[in-house]
């Protein structure tokens, strides 16, 4: 059941996100939405735009965290949502994309993708909200998606940043 007023669904927002559980970030994100978009799965991603490849950072799979091996974006719905920001596909998003894999393992019929930016601007991968059935989302979906792509999008800079400094300490040694 979803919540029904603004102060209930923002709460029950801050509530989940502000806990970081030890799964993680991204798992603890993953979960977190789907339990209060009341989807079947959520999936956030990576994309290296310059390889063409998204990288899965975290999956909620009706009920449980699954594993998915990176894939190229070419004749994916993520690859629209790289170049136009969100993709909405109400139903029969497996008829659009007929050659990803991915949505058929999910048996996705409803899709929505949201991309994740950069603090300062920039694209680096994407919220996913996929279904079983056609996807109809509460009215609140899209304050909760854009609330969650910020901070997505700062976690992510962190951590490649980390990354980063992490590569060029080793080649300095």
């Amino acid at each position: 059941m979803h919540p029904t007023s603004a102060p209930e669904i923002f709460r029950q927002l801050a509530d989940k996100l502000s806990y970081v559980s030890e799964e993680g970030f991204f798992h603890h994100l993953v979960r977190s939405l789907a339990d209060i978009l009341g989807v079947d799965h959520v999936v956030v991603e990576h994309v290296d735009s310059h390889q063409n490849i998204s990288t899965t950072l975290a999956v909620w799979s009706q009920g449980e965290f699954i594993e998915l091996a990176p894939y190229s974006l070419q004749d994916t719905p993520c690859q629209q949502v790289a170049n136009h920001s969100r993709l909405f596909v109400a139903c029969q998003i497996r008829e659009q994309f007929p050659d990803d894999q991915r949505l058929a393992a999910l048996k996705a019929e409803g899709y929505l993708g949201i991309s994740i930016a950069a603090p300062g601007g920039g694209f680096l991968g994407a919220i996913v909200l996929m279904h079983s059935s056609p996807l109809g989302l509460p009215p609140y979906a899209d304050e909760v998606l854009r609330i969650a792509a910020a901070l997505a999008g700062a976690e992510l800079a962190r951590q490649l940043a980390e990354s980063q400094t992490r590569e060029r300490l080793l080649h300095k040694s």
